[in-house]
């Protein structure tokens, strides 16, 4: 039997809240000695941690094999972009062990490993050499690269000079096309405009069915993850729940996010899939009809949803709304726009500060019973994104339609007016 290509074993990371210094990052005998210090301050009389130690990881253990495609999922703050830290060696385990066999690859935040004064030709060779490749292997890979990133006109220009979209293509290109063993990927490929994420998708599909390779990817899209990966690892809280089948893993995961419902969602600090920030949604409230704080309905009960964004921008902006319904399936199945807006018959414009609260009342007559999240945006005059959350909020239908119909999900998304309105 075969060894696995990467183990980890009692993976634990700790972290102190409001610190820079994390005991191995203490440049001076000084700085080591208050660390320590520091740290038995931090214990009870029973020697347990008090409450700003932070454990982003705590315990988690498995294996993956060569040649699997592995999906890691989880809330913000689960632990994931620590554990592909870990195995990227960029920062060390305070428990627990982590053994890789093979050349690892990775893209955790835009341009990872670049040099910002090096031309984007000296970065390939500079992170094919750091990733133990000859230069006659990056040679005879660099056309490739080049054609996969689009920047054969700025290939020798400095890449401080690339624009984000430039910059994002050309680091996921030397990082797939590189023939690494193992490529660790984060969400970075959220910010990349939509035909280069389905690049980026079946590229990695490539690598991992083609050339055996193995890629752990980390993303909220659930669809990227039921669709490349072989296997999924769900983490919370710095624990692991579960790892096996994508589509039982996300199901588990859809499940627990919504056991605990909020009718007042504070989205702060939501995830977001795009967005340029001049406007950001900040809450989001779900009640009845009647005004009355809820997450449960019937099946022909309206559904109503108020939204607060705030305008971070000097500069005034039209914008509209819209909300997007998911089914546990993670497929879209209804949407409603602020029609008025998006129309151009009505010119809305917040200033800079100021917040903007709108509400729109949905019909569920069209959902069948089940459980639902909802994605929130907003858009400009030119319907640019400012912002887009991708999990603002859930709710459940139950009943039964009373005419007895039943939803074909293959009709797929249904549009529907809504009732909007302005405060």
């Amino acid at each position: 039997m075969s060894r696995p290509i990467i183990s980890i074993q009692n993976l634990s990371k700790q972290y102190f809240i409001g610190e820079n210094l994390q005991g191995l990052g203490a440049r001076t005998f000084r700085d080591m000695f208050d660390y320590r210090v520091k740290k038995l301050l931090r214990r009870d009389g029973s020697g347990k941690a008090v409450a700003n130690d932070l454990w982003a990881l705590s315990g988690v253990s498995f294996d993956i094999d060569e040649g699997e495609v592995v999906g890691i999922i989880g809330r913000n703050g689960a632990g994931k972009s620590t554990l592909l830290k870990i195995l990227s060696r960029i920062t060390e385990p305070t428990k627990g062990r982590v053994t890789l066999r093979g050349r690892v690859a990775s893209l955790l935040e835009v341009g990872t490993g670049f040099n910002l004064e090096l031309t984007g030709r000296e970065n390939i060779f500079l992170n094919g050499a750091i990733l133990g490749m000859r230069r006659a292997e990056i040679t005879r890979k660099f056309d490739e690269i080049v054609a996969f990133a689009e920047v054969e006109r700025f290939i020798d220009t400095p890449v401080k000079r690339y624009s984000s979209g430039m910059y994002l293509r050309l680091a996921f290109a030397v990082a797939a096309h590189l023939d690494p063993e193992v490529l660790l990927i984060d969400e970075v490929l959220a910010v990349g405009d939509v035909e280069f994420q389905k690049k980026c998708l079946g590229k990695m599909n490539d690598i991992a069915r083609k050339a055996d390779r193995t890629i752990l990817f980390v993303s909220h899209n659930m669809e990227a993850i039921r669709t490349i990966c072989t296997r999924a690892v769900l983490l919370s809280a710095g624990k692991l729940l579960d790892t096996g089948n994508p589509n039982e893993i996300i199901r588990r995961y859809i499940t627990k996010e919504r056991t605990n419902r909020d009718s007042v969602i504070n989205l702060d600090n939501a995830d977001r899939q795009k967005g340029n920030g001049v406007v950001r949604i900040t809450q989001m409230a779900i009640s009845d009809a009647r005004n009355q704080a809820t997450t449960e309905f019937r099946i022909y009960e309206p559904i109503k949803l108020t939204l607060t964004a705030r305008c971070r921008n000097a500069e005034g902006n039209k914008t509209a709304f819209w909300v997007l319904i998911k089914d546990d399936e993670e497929r879209y199945v209804l949407s409603s726009f602020e029609y008025d807006t998006f129309e151009g018959k009505i010119a809305y414009r917040e200033q800079s500060g100021e917040e903007a609260t709108v509400t729109v009342m949905l019909d569920p007559s069209v959902l069948p019973p089940g459980s639902y999240k909802i994605e929130a945006g907003i858009f400009g005059p030119n319907r640019e994104f400012y912002d887009w959350v991708s999990n603002a909020g859930v709710f459940s239908v139950s009943g039964s339609f009373a005419d007895g119909r039943l939803f074909d999900q293959r009709l797929g998304i249904v549009t529907v007016p809504g009732k909007w309105s302005r405060t």
